[in-house]
């Protein structure tokens, strides 16, 4: 687990004054967690609040989640909060509805959220989240109470037995969170719903293939050396590849460069040279999508083939970009094409930044159309460095 901080430039300033260290890129920050499985939380109220869902609750086996709620309020702001934090809201199914049915009175809300009403009893309260919890389709349930004059809906909560974590909620509770017969029980919807969705994130992660750095056909390092090498004789202190010998130099690598063409989808990819991690590629949207949308993802290399489909999957708009609809673009392409920079970066040393903007992609493929190449003389890095994958 790690407390994320330094993200502004005064965070980053106060930092270097207490370790004298450099302000490593929140992006390149974040790719590192999420390769290495490390949970990232905002605060230290965060960091008890996870802590107490991991000890006293199992991992969920998804991200469906239902909220019961004996308030409608609190069951529109804990489904606000869920879907906020991306987890799912699933359909309870049709004998579980009508369980629910029989258990609540005719004004109560079946469905998800379910509002079970402020009439029932703490016993009626635990029956609805224990007939949820026995319904395929749910993952984990988040019951948000308020007492009222029946009492604590609550009070007769137990643990699920069915291996699907509980996370209450009793709002206007004090303390951040509170143990309740091995439950932990939280003040506000929202900071359930974001721990609920970090225990789906690290279940996901352990379940995530590791993958293998795959074998590349049509790669000339020969070539690739002996072009960087020429220009470093001539320019000692390094610098930009031209426009020519950057097109060579990507080729060598099976990356093709060629003219935009009417339909493509302009995307970036970069890689850069990160001092403490080695490494570092980006994929994003470019052109005007990259104007309205800002939509960028970070990883470390080498890349791995399930580290691959990790960064294109991380997109926020990759399932318009690669869903497979009008205007979607071959993603096994743009897989390659990205295994070929993390290829390219982790050959040659004196590479220290890959501008591939724009690299056009469509149904038929991706190649690239601008390319731009930074080199320099550096030491061979620490073979141990890029051991995490």
């Amino acid at each position: 687990m790690a407390i994320r901080g330094a993200g502004t430039v005064a965070a980053q300033r106060a930092a270097a004054a207490h370790t004298a260290a450099r302000a490593i890129p929140a992006a390149t920050k974040l790719a590192l967690f999420g390769q290495a499985g490390v949970v990232v939380v905002d605060s230290v109220t965060e960091v008890v609040g996870l802590l107490a869902a991991l000890s006293w609750q199992p991992l969920p086996a998804g991200e469906r989640v239902v909220v019961v709620s004996n308030a409608g309020g609190a069951a529109v702001l804990g489904a606000e909060a869920c879907a906020r934090h991306g987890l799912k809201p699933p359909e309870l199914s049709a004998d579980t509805v009508a369980g629910l049915r029989r258990l609540l009175p005719e004004h109560a809300t079946v469905g998800n959220p379910l509002d079970t009403s402020a009439a029932v009893t703490a016993e009626t309260f635990a029956a609805c989240v224990s007939a949820v919890l026995a319904d395929d389709a749910v993952d984990a349930v988040m019951p948000a109470g308020v007492p009222t004059g029946v009492g604590d809906p609550l009070a007769a909560l137990k643990p699920s037995g069915q291996g699907k974590p509980v996370l209450a909620v009793r709002l206007g509770q004090l303390e951040s969170v509170t143990a309740h017969a091995g439950i932990p029980c939280y003040g506000d919807v929202e900071e359930a719903a974001v721990i609920m969705a970090k225990l789906a994130a690290r279940s996901l992660w352990l379940k995530k293939a590791e993958g293998t750095v795959p074998d590349l056909d049509g790669i000339d390092l020969v070539t690739a050396a002996h072009l960087v090498d020429e220009f470093l004789v001539a320019h000692p202190d390094g610098g930009w590849l031209s426009r020519k010998v950057s097109e060579d130099f990507v080729d060598c690598f099976g990356i093709r460069c060629t003219g935009r063409r009417f339909g493509d989808r302009e995307l970036i990819v970069r890689a850069q040279i990160d001092e403490t991690f080695g490494p570092v590629i980006v994929l994003g949207l470019g052109g005007l999508d990259e104007a309205l949308l800002d939509d960028r993802v970070t990883a470390l290399c080498p890349l791995t083939t399930a580290g691959v489909d990790g960064l294109m999957d991380g997109l926020r708009w990759a399932h318009l970009l690669f869903g497979g609809g009008d205007g979607a673009v071959d993603k096994a392409a743009v897989r390659d094409l990205l295994l070929r920079v993390s290829r390219m970066v982790e050959s040659l040393p004196e590479i220290v930044d890959v501008d591939l903007d724009p690299v056009l992609a469509s149904s038929e493929g991706a190649a690239v159309s601008a390319a731009r190449v930074l080199v320099r003389r550096r030491p061979h890095s620490d073979p141990y460095l890029r051991a995490l994958r």
